[in-house]
């Protein structure tokens, strides 16, 4: 398997991977491609995961978010391939991304998400680490952040996802 970021051909594979691992809904799928038109996504943090036979096993999305008035990147929505679930394959897309992330002059990464998975890639619960509220209907436990290397202590306040999300 290699992780490289997304490209323009792999769109239409990409939105049935989403379509596939959150059946029935679409939701995710929709999102994608709406952070995508509305060039609201980080295109070089858009990941995928392909098999050595160049099959699209798993795909993560970073798009800009605020805290109050600084950057900050949002993570989501992440897909792995039903078929190829529970192999890994999610969590090599989130070392890499958080390690790509990482490079980057933004403080932080915050998403909406399962609060047993995403601890063990060093996420904490955003209102109560680091002050950074949301605006959705979240248990506090699934509202998490998890701060980069650029990340400073003033940075706190509400993040504003992406409209894309939706409300």
């Amino acid at each position: 398997m290699r992780i490289r970021p997304e490209e323009p051909e792999d769109f239409a594979a990409l939105r049935e991977l989403h379509r596939r691992a959150f059946a029935p809904g679409e939701y995710e799928a929709d999102v994608v491609e709406a952070l995508r038109a509305a060039y609201a996504h980080v295109p070089e943090l858009c990941l995928v995961a392909i098999s050595d036979d160049d099959a699209i096993l798993g795909h993560v999305m970073i798009s800009h978010g605020l805290v109050d008035v600084y950057f900050a990147f949002a993570l989501g929505p992440i897909a792995v391939d039903p078929a190829h679930q529970n192999q890994g394959i999610g969590s090599a897309l989130m070392r890499e991304v958080i390690e790509r992330a990482s490079q980057t002059e933004y403080p932080l990464i915050a998403l909406l998400g399962h609060p047993a998975y995403y601890p063990r890639f060093g996420f904490r619960p955003a209102e109560a680490t680091f002050g950074i509220t949301t605006t959705y209907d979240a248990a506090p436990e699934a509202w998490l952040a998890l701060a980069l290397p650029a990340y400073e202590p003033h940075i706190r306040g509400a993040f504003s996802f992406a409209e894309a999300f939706g409300d």
